[in-house]
């Protein structure tokens, strides 16, 4: 069994690779943008939009 460490290594491995899939498929989708404009729907992508979205919640972080 691996430990607490350990595991906590292998999420932060997966959120680094899954944020870096994100950024290639942000490339391949949008060619023709710039840079600022990947940062921006990247951003977007990964906060969530500035306006309420049907469906989603929004929750104060940390939680108290």
């Amino acid at each position: 069994m691996s430990s607490p460490a350990e595991r906590f290594r292998t999420a932060i491995d997966l959120h680094e690779a899954g944020v870096q899939m994100m950024r290639l498929n942000l490339r391949r989708r949008y060619p023709g943008a710039t840079e600022a404009e990947l940062q921006e729907r990247f951003m977007t992508w990964l906060i969530g939009p500035d306006e309420d979205v049907p469906g989603v919640r929004r929750v104060p972080w940390p939680r108290s």
